[in-house]
């Protein structure tokens, strides 16, 4: 009988040590599992902020990569437009040296055709105004020159030759009597004759130029005032 109470003894302090057993390992399940998820989810946000970093650095670098691949193709189209520019001014630059080149190569041309009696008006012939290239013998001497803003006057007591590069035309046919201004041909040019108090006048204008010369109502003094119009060149 008393081993059958100690038997029961020895039961009911198993039963107790299991009861004891299982209350202690319900919250240590229950706090290993949360150090579990604790750790877990630690480990999650510092994956998370690890991904985050990098990826703000590779869109960081990618955007400065756009931007410097930006600022090249800016650059090039920037080198490009100068290299244009560049060359539109060398070009512009030759075409103006060779303009002044062959302007004073024309220029040299025609003062050499200036005969030696006449070198005063070789400053003219370079400008590009007519002057006479050969005198008659009766106009070799007694002959002045009269510089102009723009142009020149050669004179002789009965004949004249004015040139210009601003008159108009009108300065000399207005001073003819009406009814006795006409179209003629002198020497290939086609000019106007006035007769007027000042006796005969031939005006015309050529390249822009006003040109007239003028000579006394003598058939001597016209006709060499139409050789004069015939040489001028």
């Amino acid at each position: 009988m008393r081993e059958g109470v100690e038997s029961r003894r020895s039961e009911s302090a198993e039963s107790a040590g299991n009861s004891v057993t299982r209350s202690l390992s319900l919250p240590l399940v229950l706090i290993a599992f949360g150090l579990i998820t604790l750790f877990l989810s630690a480990g999650v946000l510092v994956t998370y902020f690890a991904y985050d970093r990098q990826a703000s650095k590779v869109e960081n670098l990618e955007a400065a990569n756009t931007k410097v691949q930006m600022e090249h193709v800016a650059i090039g189209g920037l080198i490009k437009k100068r290299e244009t520019q560049a060359a539109r001014e060398l070009d512009r630059a030759m075409a103006q040296a060779e303009a002044e080149y062959a302007r004073g190569f024309r220029a040299g041309k025609r003062t050499r055709k200036v005969p030696r009696e006449l070198r005063a008006l070789e400053a003219y012939a370079a400008q590009g105004l007519r002057v006479p290239r050969s005198l008659p013998a009766e106009l070799a001497r007694g002959w002045r020159v009269r510089k102009r803003k723009d142009g020149y006057a050669l004179r002789w007591a009965e004949v004249s030759v004015f040139a210009s590069s601003k008159e108009p035309l009108r300065v000399w046919t207005r001073q003819g009597w009406p009814g006795y201004t006409k179209r003629v041909k002198v020497g290939g040019r086609s000019v106007y004759r006035v007769l007027g108090p000042y006796g005969v006048m031939f005006a015309w204008r050529e390249r822009g130029d006003t040109y007239a010369v003028l000579s006394y109502p003598q058939k001597r003094w016209e006709r060499l005032a139409r050789r004069l119009i015939t040489s001028m060149a």
